[in-house]
């Protein structure tokens, strides 16, 4: 009998370590989909909503703000940054939707802060898809959703967030209206 309970409790501790790791397959199969969120702002959010959000952050929105892009100064990974939210092209601005969010430094060596945000995104991303570093560009992909971020330090420290769905649209307006934003 002492043997049947043995087996038994061995038993209920391997399924119990299945669905344990199981779990955590599935939470991480969940959040992978939010990996591209940046700061709570959603993709394809309207450009009316993420204006109140940042006004609702304290973050003072720059006077450059033209079109469809909104842009703020605040910090990130330590260092002073410009960011800039991009949005398809809509008859009412009101309309267009995140599809973009731009960060540069300018106030840091490209190389130093290649380092620190490398570091950061790897992190959380692991490696990238596509890496040059002679010409200090790098590249992860979300592949079910083909949301990209894009680190670029060649002669500025400058990380894109990009909505595949959303950027794609956006970069179709842009080359109809001649390449200008």
């Amino acid at each position: 009998m002492q043997w049947y309970n043995n087996k038994k409790n061995r038993e209920e501790q391997i399924m119990k370590k299945k669905l344990t790791v199981l779990l955590i397959l599935a939470l991480l199969i969940c959040l992978k989909g939010y990996a591209f969120e940046v700061e709570g702002y959603r993709w394809g959010a309207y450009y009316s909503e993420v204006k109140q959000k940042i006004r609702d952050s304290k973050k003072n929105l720059s006077s450059a703000n033209i079109g469809n892009i909104l842009a703020y100064n605040d910090y990130l990974l330590g260092e002073h940054c410009y960011v800039n939210f991009m949005f398809t092209a809509a008859s009412n601005v009101n309309d267009g939707k995140l599809a973009a969010i731009e960060v540069e430094w300018k106030e840091i060596s490209p190389k130093q802060m290649e380092r620190i945000a490398m570091e950061a995104i790897t992190k959380r991303l692991g490696k990238p898809k596509k890496s040059d570093p002679e010409s200090h560009y790098y590249e992860w992909e979300d592949g079910a959703a083909k949301n990209i971020v894009v680190l670029n330090c060649y002669v500025n420290a400058k990380l894109s967030f990009r909505s595949g769905k959303h950027y794609k649209v956006l970069m179709n307006q842009k080359i109809k209206d001649g390449g200008a934003w």
